[in-house]
């Protein structure tokens, strides 16, 4: 990790745990990834949550 990406992050205080759904807390890493400039691991992120979304409910 580069030391700005690092020092970014340190500079943000600790949440406390959330109780949310885990795709929920992905979709919110996805935009927290953005603002820290990892582009790649937010696409991925969407790219998951894209396709679980869209996947059929089993019946």
């Amino acid at each position: 990790m580069n030391a700005e990406t690092q020092a970014a992050i340190l500079a943000i205080p600790q949440q406390p745990q959330r109780q949310d759904g885990i795709l929920d807390q992905l979709h919110d890493l996805r935009v927290a990834a953005n603002k820290l400039g990892l582009y790649d691991a937010a696409d991925l992120l969407r790219g998951m949550l894209d396709s679980k979304q869209n996947q059929p409910t089993p019946s």
